[in-house]
């Protein structure tokens, strides 16, 4: 029962959910659904939105991998082009069958939910119209490269140690510094990024990457934490497109850039 009276009350704003927190009751609800309905046995759930799968289970005898979104009625959320693509090159790599699943919440008061007010203890309609397969179809090949190249920079989405981006570096590729330094050739490279690693891992830093978008270009996006306060760096990748091999880091500053993980 919601603690909340009818209509519009009196709220503050940590009173209001977060998207956050909008994502994990769908994240949860699809999860709880579906298992219901004994379609899925779900091996794990990831809250992060950036990660690109939200639910990892089975489906009968397949490995599947979901995307959840969430939206707060009376608004509607669809697959972006992006997501669909993140989706296929996963399925590409890791041989699981993808699916997307859309969810829209909304408050039980009619006044809440045609405002779009979503109030924590409030009690909610859930919209779902089941899991929709992401065929391996109507691609962008250069796009799927690209994504397949930064996923395989780590395991899972976090990046464990140079050795994953010796895999993908190319014999010619260059990496562009902010500095404008230019580091040249697959030895240079891979030296670089043994540094790199070598000195964030003695000074305690934990490193995350995500897929993402900047100025609508695919990108990856390494963020850095230490103690708890985070910052970030956007690095643009190319990838040769006969081999998937990567021709080109390039780095630049989140600052400057829109990021996009939807």
């Amino acid at each position: 029962m919601s603690k909340w009276i009818e209509g519009i009350p009196s709220y503050s704003d940590s009173d209001v959910l977060t998207n956050k927190d909008l994502y994990k009751m769908a994240v949860d609800y699809v999860a709880e659904y579906e298992e219901g309905n004994l379609k899925l046995f779900c091996f794990s759930k990831d809250y992060d939105v950036r990660t690109g799968v939200s639910i990892t289970g089975r489906t009968g005898y397949d490995v599947v991998y979901i995307l959840v979104r969430s939206s707060l009625a009376p608004e509607q959320v669809k697959m972006t082009e992006f997501e669909r693509h993140v989706l296929i090159a996963k399925s590409f790599i890791y041989g699981q069958s993808c699916y997307f699943a859309c969810v829209g919440i909304g408050s039980k008061d009619e006044a809440r939910r045609l405002s779009s007010l979503a109030l924590k203890g409030d009690d909610y309609y859930y919209t779902y119209q089941g899991l929709e397969y992401v065929p391996r179809a109507n691609y962008d090949s250069h796009e799927i490269l690209v994504l397949q190249a930064l996923e395989e920079l780590g395991v899972g989405y976090y990046i464990k140690n140079a050795d994953n981006f010796k895999k993908l570096i190319g014999d010619d590729c260059k990496l562009y510094l902010e500095d404008g330094t230019i580091v040249s050739g697959y030895n240079n490279v891979c030296s670089f990024y043994d540094k790199c690693f070598l000195g964030l891992k003695e000074k305690g830093v934990k490193t995350d990457y995500f897929l993402s978008k900047s100025d609508n270009l695919p990108a990856l996006y390494i963020e850095y934490v230490v103690d708890g306060s985070a910052t970030g760096r956007v690095v643009y990748v190319k990838v040769d497109d006969s081999d998937g091999l990567i021709t080109e880091l390039r780095y630049d500053s989140p600052l400057n850039h829109k990021i996009s993980f939807r």
